[in-house]
């Protein structure tokens, strides 16, 4: 997991990472939940990295699994990561890849993250 500290924590996310190191606030808005997840990671905020972790894994779903599988990658996020396998193993399973190959992202994800044969 490699960041350029050069990179810029938006506004919004540093004022959400803020509030929730100040104020003890445990809500992600979904939107914000990977921008948030790469800033508290970046940080080295566990508590925030936990709650977009979280969040991430129980809103996977095909539609969006090849993006969030690519998220699960870059930020080292186990939980996600397994969820992602858990999705695509049972698509394979029943034979309906079609979503996820469909997917903006299933195909730019790098090769090591692509399914044999879809």
């Amino acid at each position: 997991m490699s960041h350029d500290l050069g990179d810029a924590i938006s506004r919004e996310v540093f004022l959400a990472l803020l509030d929730h190191l100040y104020a003890g606030t445990e809500t992600v808005d979904p939107d914000m939940a990977v921008e948030l997840l790469d800033a508290s990671s970046r940080l080295l905020v566990p508590s925030m990295r936990q709650l977009c972790e979280s969040l991430l894994s129980d809103g996977a779903e095909l539609a969006n699994v090849a993006f969030l599988w690519t998220v699960a990658d870059r930020y080292d996020v186990a939980r996600l990561r397994n969820r992602c396998e858990m999705l695509i193993a049972d698509a394979l399973q029943l034979q309906e890849t079609t979503l996820l190959t469909e997917s903006e992202c299933y195909y730019a994800l790098p090769e090591h993250l692509r399914i044999p044969g879809v």
